[in-house]
């Protein structure tokens, strides 16, 4: 294992050739959210000195349990572990009814996107 100077060293050299000139970042627009193992989407690569990613407009929708950290003071584990998974479960299942991708799930709040066709009255209807 590295120490943590070693690390700072490390961490330092890689931003460099990161924000180097020479570093090419390539832009693809998309009108549709891109699958997970999409090859124009990639991390930083310091060999080949390139990172892909896409541009796209869509409209974000972030759905939590209000109040949700009073409930681990109220309620037992079992019960907490089967409403933060009932709610998961049913919210992924309602953004992808409505065509929405889900792109992050932590604790009890759950990300959806949208492809930009529709997608502002995609949102509306699961709002009303």
């Amino acid at each position: 294992m590295a120490t943590i100077s070693e690390l700072k060293t490390e961490l330092k050299e890689e931003v460099k050739a990161i924000i180097n000139s020479n570093f090419n970042v390539i832009i693809t627009e998309t009108d549709t959210i891109p699958d997970i193992g999409d090859s124009e989407i990639t991390y930083p690569n310091l060999v080949t000195n390139e990172q892909k990613c896409k541009l796209i407009e869509t409209c974000v929708l972030y759905i939590d349990i209000r109040n949700s950290t009073e409930l681990n003071t109220i309620h037992q584990r079992s019960t907490l572990t089967k409403l933060y998974s009932s709610f998961v479960r049913t919210m992924t299942k309602c953004g992808g009814h409505f065509g929405g991708k889900v792109r992050n799930i932590v604790g009890d709040r759950v990300m959806v996107l949208f492809d930009k066709v529709n997608c502002f009255e995609m949102q509306l209807i699961l709002l009303f």
